[in-house]
């Protein structure tokens, strides 16, 4: 997988946080162009997007939730309960 390069790309992944909305990185993205004659349009910034996400979900490496929706548990939340199950039948098969 490579993230593809696009004049806005770095920009755009040091704002994807898992609480901001599409629209808000792309405001902040566009907002922080460094020059004024230069200002990425907003269709030109979500294309980027696009490209981004399109490589990361091919491997599930960003999901996109509606804002009104909880954000989804980290991986230590789903790795922590798989580990102590391993753990127990560790001791259990040893002791």
């Amino acid at each position: 997988m490579a993230i593809p390069n696009t004049p806005h790309m770095p920009n755009l992944l040091e704002r994807i946080d898992g609480e901001r909305t599409i629209g808000e990185i792309l405001d902040v993205v566009q907002r922080e162009s460094q020059t004024a004659w230069d200002k990425p349009s907003r269709v030109d910034l979500f294309r980027e997007f696009a490209t981004l996400y399109q490589s990361c979900s091919d491997l599930e490496w960003m999901r996109l939730r509606h804002n009104s929706v909880p954000a989804y548990p980290g991986y230590r939340a789903f790795q922590e309960p798989v580990t102590e199950n391993y753990r127990v039948a560790d001791e259990a098969m040893s002791g």
